[in-house]
């Protein structure tokens, strides 16, 4: 398959920082050194975009009473989202001893996770 095919690939970029959802210094620096070792630069940009989408697109860190709170746009589901929001950031765990955002976006997806789980245990 030629990824090239892909309409508007060539398009494919990450919102500038100020537009982003999440944003962390720490993810460019992982992606800036990880990314190079990806000889094809058309799945170089692929795994750059892909790797970041979750942050960049659908991660929301709040304040709520002076504490972290985190929601990730998972879908539809909305009774599958303790499952979804954890997959969706899993891959970003090795990154939480570099950098002081990713621990409040793991701290506040948590709290917000045990709040769901005791507003509605069976839900």
């Amino acid at each position: 398959m030629d990824l090239k095919s892909f309409s508007g690939f060539d398009n494919w970029r990450r919102p500038p920082p100020s537009e982003r959802a999440f944003y962390s210094e720490a993810l460019d620096h992982y992606l800036d050194i990880v990314s190079p070792s990806i000889s094809n630069a058309t799945l170089r940009q692929l795994f750059v975009n892909t790797f970041a989408n979750t942050l960049d697109t659908t991660a929301y860190v709040y304040q709520k009473d002076d504490l972290p709170f985190t929601y990730i746009i998972t879908g539809d589901i909305e009774a599958m989202w303790l499952r979804d929001s954890t997959i969706q950031v899993w891959h970003y765990f090795p990154l939480l001893c570099k950098s002081p955002d990713f621990v409040q976006l793991f701290r506040g997806l948590i709290r917000s996770q045990a709040n769901f789980i005791w507003r509605d245990p069976y839900a």
